[in-house]
């Protein structure tokens, strides 16, 4: 999520990424991040995507939302 206390989600998926980077993990082959939030702005999207989450969906969730995200991420088919 990205409002959440202490440190807001898009810093989170930038300090996974920062982290992988320093472990050799190559683009692609690390964590896979699914961001779920109210922030449905246009900004907060693009953010997210440029710290490196590979899906983003607005609440409230469904499971076909989940689902479609999941799918579009590579993750089920």
């Amino acid at each position: 999520d990205i409002d959440i206390p202490v440190m807001p989600g898009q810093q989170v998926v930038k300090k996974i990424r920062s982290s992988e980077k320093d472990k050799n993990i190559s683009d692609g082959a690390g964590a896979k991040v699914l961001m779920v939030t109210v922030m449905k702005d246009a900004h907060n999207v693009a953010t997210s995507y440029y710290e490196g989450c590979q899906g983003y969906i607005a609440k409230p969730i469904t499971q076909e939302s989940v689902g479609n995200a999941l799918t579009e991420m590579g993750l089920k088919k």
